[in-house]
């Protein structure tokens, strides 16, 4: 299992890289066309708008997954180890009830927009809202796992974490 998530996440910095490339060259290009050739590609800014949702959601995964979210634990510290326990737990239960607030929303805006197609490409506009779906099932995952690793009293080690970081906090190297 353990593989498979090291997979995942490896997989996403890769399209994360791809989409990001992607995106640059299609704005890029099409500033150059508009400019030099008084002409562009209006697929461009409709494909560089998925690509960007896109690239969003699934950075997001990727920091959940490696707690390089923005967080504020000078607080928590200070507090005796069982009642830091409990905080982690509760922020991590707010959470969870926000992402499954942003799949049940996700899911509501995909059904009624499945007909519905973007302009140029004529996609369907599930396309936008697939990738709040996608982050809401990846986050509702890592959640449950960091809150079964902070019951369980395991070491605090990000699923999709570097190699680097693993080796600095101690953990095996495979």
């Amino acid at each position: 299992m353990k593989r498979l998530c090291e997979l995942y996440f490896k997989l996403a910095r890769v399209l994360l890289a791809l989409l990001l490339s992607g995106m640059v060259v299609l704005v890029f290009g099409n500033v150059v066309l508009r400019y030099a050739f008084n002409s562009g590609l209006t697929i461009s800014e409709e494909l560089s708008r998925i690509f960007f949702v896109w690239i969003i959601f699934l950075g997001a995964t990727v920091a959940l997954a490696e707690h390089g979210h923005i967080g504020i634990d000078f607080v928590v510290k200070n507090m005796p180890r069982p009642v830091a326990k409990a905080m982690a737990v509760l922020g991590s239960l707010i959470v969870l009830g926000c992402c499954v607030l942003m799949l049940s929303g996700s899911y509501t805006q995909s059904v009624i927009n499945l007909t519905v197609v973007t302009p140029v490409l004529n996609w369907s506009m599930t396309v936008y809202y697939g990738a709040g779906l996608f982050f809401a099932v990846v986050a509702i995952i890592i959640i449950l796992v960091d809150i079964w690793r902070v019951l369980a009293d395991r070491p605090a080690i990000a699923i999709g974490a570097p190699a680097r970081e693993r080796a600095a906090t101690g953990e095996a190297p495979r």
